[in-house]
């Protein structure tokens, strides 16, 4: 929208055309207060805690269903499976878990990993054939993160337990 007035500054905020003569980051300032939200560099974003029901979905999905054994699982995919968009999902992950979203799925993957590695009925398994299990599409990226977890490798930790 062209703007005429250099004085004036105009803004959307919840779909609305605000038109006024205040500085544009004091009114938002005063908005995101009054609005619970919280500004980060100049960006307002919500305050996402685990009550937040995009993350209770996501934390079902990933612990009911155990979706993280999809090696295809991506952010989007995810996003698409709770009915939400990739933006308000990668917030809600990053915020609560203090993880990036593929950091968040792989602490699910490694656990599962090491529960595997120390069942019995798993021994005859190969590592690799475990990576592939619990959702990761390379044997050289499931060592480097379970090793990035657990401080060692796989086979050293599978060793261990005998």
């Amino acid at each position: 929208m062209k703007n005429e007035d250099a004085n004036i500054t105009i803004f959307y905020w919840e779909g609305k055309v605000y038109r006024c003569k205040l500085v544009k980051a004091i009114l938002l300032d005063e908005i995101s207060f009054q609005n619970g939200y919280k500004k980060t560099n100049s960006t307002i974003v919500d305050e996402y805690t685990e009550d937040h029901p995009v993350f209770k979905r996501c934390k079902d999905l990933i612990e009911k269903e155990q979706i993280y054994r999809k090696q295809k699982l991506t952010l989007d995919v995810l996003a698409k499976k709770l009915k939400t968009n990739r933006t308000t999902l990668s917030g809600v992950i990053n915020q609560v878990s203090q993880q990036r979203f593929t950091d968040f799925i792989n602490t699910y993957r490694v656990k599962e990993a090491k529960t595997l590695l120390s069942n019995p009925d798993f021994d005859k398994y190969k590592i690799s054939a475990i990576g592939y299990e619990v959702g990761f599409n390379h044997v050289s990226t499931f060592y480097n993160v379970f090793k990035k977890h657990t401080g060692v490798t796989p086979t050293a930790y599978r060793q261990s337990l005998r």
